[in-house]
């Protein structure tokens, strides 16, 4: 018998399987874990979530190579929404810019629609990606350091984010980041002082997690790769947006469970795929 949904057991893996269905990267169900470019570990099959057991560039097989090829950062992104397929934006705020904390007090956010089936979203603010450069990549595969791990070969920071997973109900969801300005502001104030933000929401009858900081201190989106692909069941297609190269010897890493359903269920009470406690050694 199913056992009915529950937001501790259930929700973590649900929310990783819908948001990795609809861009192929990883979500952290608690973003203020760290997890960094480099890191190496494994899926927990009942979570979804990752657990490291290391750090190729601080790994003493690994960091003589690593340490010829440290990490890099892309540019810093204001904005970035992601959402399941069956998710609509009906109304659009006002897209933030350079400064959040000013005296202007712009918002970021809108009014997202559910469906019945169980949907996710989620919304980064000043995020920027930290990634494994490729030629470390490709030194790891040639010298077979990296062979049957997960290596975390991007990671997705932010000062801020929005997490919900609705709860089928088909509810309308309204939420802004927006600057709490004090009014009127004393003559002599810098503009910034004095001045919080948050997220103001409403609608949410599902599960929410949101925070707010000054600095990026969050991580709500990895990317897991490996270096050749498990024999066995192969349940998700490469999505047509996927960033994944075969030619270079790396793919992106597929879940651990069977299909779920709409409650975070397994569909089928065997899973063909190999066990976790063999799904990955030691680097």
């Amino acid at each position: 018998m199913k056992e009915k949904f529950s937001t501790r057991k259930y929700a973590s893996r649900k929310f990783t399987d819908i948001i990795l269905s609809a861009v192929s990267k990883w979500p952290n169900w608690d973003p203020s874990i760290p997890i960094e470019a480099g890191d190496y570990g494994r899926v927990d099959r009942k979570s979804g979530q990752f657990e490291r057991e290391g750090n190729i560039y601080r790994d003493p097989d690994v960091a003589h190579i690593a340490s010829q090829f440290p990490p890099s950062t892309g540019p810093r992104v204001d904005t970035h929404r992601i959402h399941s397929m069956d998710v609509r934006r009906v109304t659009v705020a006002p897209d933030v810019h350079a400064n959040l904390l000013g005296v202007a007090e712009p918002t970021i956010g809108g009014q997202w629609q559910f469906s019945r089936s169980r949907g996710a979203l989620l919304l980064l603010y000043k995020s920027y990606i930290t990634f494994v450069p490729n030629e470390l990549l490709t030194e790891l595969k040639d010298s077979g350091c990296a062979k049957g791990k997960c290596v975390v070969t991007h990671v997705q920071t932010c000062c801020s984010y929005f997490l919900y997973l609705s709860d089928k109900s088909s509810e309308a969801v309204s939420i802004t980041l927006q600057a709490d300005v004090p009014l009127p502001m004393a003559p002599g104030v810098t503009p910034g002082a004095g001045i919080s933000a948050g997220w103001h929401f409403s609608g949410a009858s599902g599960i929410v997690q949101e925070a707010f900081h000054d600095e990026p201190v969050f991580v709500p989106l990895y990317q897991l790769k490996e270096i050749t692909k498990k024999d066995g069941w192969n349940r998700r297609s490469p999505c047509p947006d996927s960033d994944d190269d075969d030619d270079d010897g790396w793919i992106s890493v597929e879940v651990p469970w069977s299909p779920l359903d709409d409650d975070g269920v397994e569909l089928t009470e065997e899973y063909s795929g190999e066990p976790d406690s063999d799904w990955y050694g030691d680097l």
